[in-house]
């Protein structure tokens, strides 16, 4: 069934983020951010990684399709102050339509979980995002069952949906000064199965954090 923490080889989301970012980057851990502790730092870019429990078979059975607490509530407190994107890592699509709008951008990046430097690499914009849904993103779970040329055929986000980006142009957000070498300071805030990283650095995109 797998399960959470280090369990396997692989690398993960935090190992990444540390391994991406210069030496001279400090990235602090911490847990559980609140709005008190949004309101108290001056962030100008958050990344939150939400999802789901590993798991296989009848174990993963659900009639929600919902991400696991407290994610619903991070993905409110920390978009809700600061421009950020949502990396969910979930085995299926499950419901984020409520949370979009609060969103920069958004993510899927499917268990199994072991190679977080994959998903590091192109929200860095080191590599370009290719991929393209392997499935209908349902909006609610009222849809289901839902596929392609139904009638009622109305997703959230429609099979094959995706965005590709030219690796040599900087990642998505859109910055065109990649040799800015201000001191960036990233805080990376887990909960669980979660983690949040926030960049510090007077309105310079996540793209350029890399020194």
């Amino acid at each position: 069934m797998g399960g959470s923490r280090n369990i396997t080889t692989g690398t993960t989301i935090l190992d990444a983020i540390k391994s991406t970012v210069a030496d001279s980057t400090p990235v602090i851990y911490s847990e559980n951010p609140d709005g008190s502790f949004m309101k108290h730092n001056d962030f100008s870019f958050a990344i939150v990684v939400v999802g789901e429990l590993p798991y296989s078979e009848t174990v993963g059975d659900s009639t929600d399709l919902t991400i696991i607490d407290p994610g619903p509530d991070t993905i409110r407190t920390v978009c809700s102050a600061v421009k950020c994107a949502v990396v969910i890592v979930s085995g299926r699509p499950v419901v984020i339509e409520p949370y979009v709008p609060l969103m920069e951008a958004l993510v899927a990046a499917w268990l199994p979980g072991t190679e977080g430097q994959g998903v590091a690499d192109v929200l860095f914009g080191d590599y370009g995002f290719t991929g393209k849904l392997p499935r209908t993103w349902f909006k609610s779970v009222d849809q289901l069952p839902m596929n392609v040329g139904d009638p009622h055929y109305d997703p959230l986000y429609p099979f094959g949906f995706g965005l590709t980006i030219n690796s040599s142009l900087p990642g998505f957000s859109g910055v065109d000064n990649l040799g800015d070498t201000k001191q960036r300071l990233i805080y990376v805030v887990m909960c669980s199965l979660l983690s949040l990283i926030l960049i510090n650095d007077l309105g310079i995109g996540l793209s350029a954090a890399r020194m």
